[in-house]
């Protein structure tokens, strides 16, 4: 069963080996993913006060993939893809396990674009909380991940960020729930 789900991993790995011919047949991937990000930048709540140099100082690696409906962008208790993303194009349901049966999952929540998703593994080194799948056709997603720099001004801003933005989420989440 290894099918669509590593599908955009492989993709990426052709684009790599043989660059010239996939950027023939996709336009998208004509766009360089970083300037892509660093236009994106104002309107991504993390990275909203930061500079482009300090946003380039602290990604490691950035791409754009485009999913198929029902493609698993990652799952459940998965502790390898360590990419923050963010929805560009399209719509994501978040599944999640049923306590019940592990094997079958249940939707607890749609994201339209623009969103940023997938931060919380970054930041607390726990396995994914829920399953993100693409929930259209030609999803676009934007992911990159975040170098481990100990001691710098840029890194600090970007978490000063994910701290605000977080603590929005989790009060619009109770706001649901209650």
């Amino acid at each position: 069963m290894e099918s669509s789900k590593n599908k955009p991993e492989e993709v990426e790995k052709t684009q790599k080996e043989n660059p010239s011919k996939e950027k023939q047949k996709d336009p998208i991937s004509q766009i360089d993913a970083m300037e892509m990000l660093l236009k994106l930048s104002p309107k991504i709540p993390f990275f909203s006060i930061m500079t482009k140099d300090e946003i380039k100082q602290i990604i490691s690696e950035v791409k754009i993939i485009t999913y198929k409906n029902k493609e698993i962008l990652f799952q459940e208790g998965e502790t390898t893809r360590n990419y923050i993303y963010y929805l560009l194009k399209g719509q994501l349901n978040i599944n999640k396990k049923k306590q019940v049966d592990a094997k079958s999952s249940i939707r607890i929540a749609r994201i339209d674009k623009p969103a940023l998703f997938g931060e919380m593994m970054r930041l607390t080194g726990e396995p994914r909380s829920a399953t993100v799948e693409a929930g259209e056709p030609n999803t676009l997603v934007l992911a990159f991940k975040i170098r481990d720099f100990k001691e710098q001004t840029s890194i600090s801003k970007f978490y000063k960020n994910v701290i605000i933005e977080l603590s929005d989420k989790i009060v619009q989440m109770n706001k649901k729930l209650y």
